[in-house]
């Protein structure tokens, strides 16, 4: 990736989540040892960085693994907040206002998709404070709204089901139950880019009378299948030039399943 950075050189990068291996099952020692890896790396990028945490993010959560307690000062959401600061935050660009959102929620053990209240009051008093003319796109690891989910098929065992049920609600867990709400609070704006991580596929969703598009990231550790589909690993570019983005140019890396380059 570093690589592709010096090549097109962008002004800046955007990674949508799952920054390290796992941090969800494993102690304190390797948890941070993937934290520090990534900071390290992501050091030599000659362009500013922008992230989110993804789930894999979430230090410990998955107790009967990890053997971490939820008294841990870096349990959960801490250890994002510990090596990459803020896991929510707002930043203009190109005449565009991007919000960086964490679309990873914490019930007990289990991560499931969802944008909490405390974000969702924050987002409200952020877009109150940018002119309505303003485009906006947001970037979060679950996404608001995928078809990933149908391909690959309805899961109901561990590690990852399909369906969580929280507070006596089900929803889906792999997209953002609130999607609506977080939406509508958007929705004073021009709304152009909804971007989200997550699936492990390049996925471009297009709705008639929608303005918004929303896109989902590919992996960059290797390619994906599903549904009888093979699906590349790769990075997004876009061109934001005064307020206006274009689509996507999908820049495949040519890792296979193995992790070798080609």
């Amino acid at each position: 990736m570093r690589a592709l950075v010096d090549s097109i050189h962008p002004a800046f990068v955007i990674i949508t989540g799952d920054l390290v291996r796992d941090a969800l099952r494993v102690n304190e020692a390797e948890a941070t040892g993937y934290y520090t890896m990534f900071q390290e790396e992501m050091s030599r990028l000659t362009v500013p960085l922008w992230t989110v945490p993804g789930n894999h993010e979430n230090f410990g959560i998955e107790r009967q693994q990890s053997g971490v307690d939820k008294s841990h000062p870096l349990y959960g959401r801490a250890m994002y907040r510990h090596f990459r600061g803020p896991d929510y935050y707002s930043f203009n660009a190109g005449g565009v206002h991007f919000v960086g959102l964490n679309s990873v929620d914490i019930d007990d053990m289990w991560y499931y998709g969802h944008v909490d209240s405390v974000q969702a009051a924050w987002l409200t008093r952020d877009l109150a404070a940018v002119p309505p003319q303003t485009p906006v796109v947001t970037f979060n690891h679950i996404p608001f709204f995928t078809a990933v989910e149908t391909i690959n098929g309805y899961m109901d065992t561990p590690p990852a089901p399909s369906v969580i049920t929280v507070g006596g609600k089900s929803a889906f867990r792999h997209s953002v139950s609130n999607a609506s709400d977080v939406i509508a609070r958007v929705s004073g704006h021009p709304y152009p880019l909804a971007l989200g991580g997550h699936m492990h596929v390049r996925e471009a969703l297009r709705y008639a009378g929608v303005a918004t598009r929303f896109d989902q990231s590919a992996a960059i550790v290797g390619p994906s299948e599903g549904g009888g589909l093979a699906f590349p690993s790769g990075i997004s570019v876009y061109r934001v030039r005064q307020g206006r983005i274009g689509e996507a140019t999908f820049v495949p890396l040519g890792i296979d399943s193995s992790g070798a380059v080609h």
